[in-house]
């Protein structure tokens, strides 16, 4: 028995100090690198899922004013009107929605304006007044 065990210590290779320590340490601190960047990935898509769920949720809320904006009851209407005002300052707004909300509110405001001031909204740009 005791032959085996002297036969078996002699067949056993053994690391240097460094292999050891690489594989002791590096092993684990790889797996906690593979978290991290995990955690980042889920990190940024949940940010840009949260974006683009804000997002979504201004432009129903720009549909539904504009909808109001263009109703016959006149406090409706104004009512459309300044929400859409209100949602033009909007961090979350692009260009061309800011250019979408501008189009609505002239196209509602603008009948009133020529009404008042006797003059096409037609002239009015042409003109170079807005």
């Amino acid at each position: 028995m005791t032959e085996l065990l002297v036969a078996a210590s002699q067949t056993v290779a053994s690391l240097p100090l460094w292999a050891l320590f690489a594989v002791g340490f590096g092993t684990p601190l790889i797996g906690l690198f593979g978290v991290l960047v995990g955690q980042l990935l889920v990190h940024t898509d949940a940010q840009e899922d949260d974006r683009r769920g804000r997002r979504e949720e201004l432009m129903r809320t720009i549909r539904w004013a504009a909808e109001k904006a263009v109703d016959p009851d006149p406090k409706t209407a104004e009512l459309g009107v300044a929400s859409l005002r209100a949602l033009g300052t909007s961090p979350l707004l692009q260009t061309e929605d800011q250019d979408f909300i501008d189009a609505v509110t002239a196209a509602v405001v603008a009948p009133a304006v020529e009404a008042v001031e006797g003059v096409t909204w037609w002239n009015r740009l042409r003109r170079g007044q807005r």
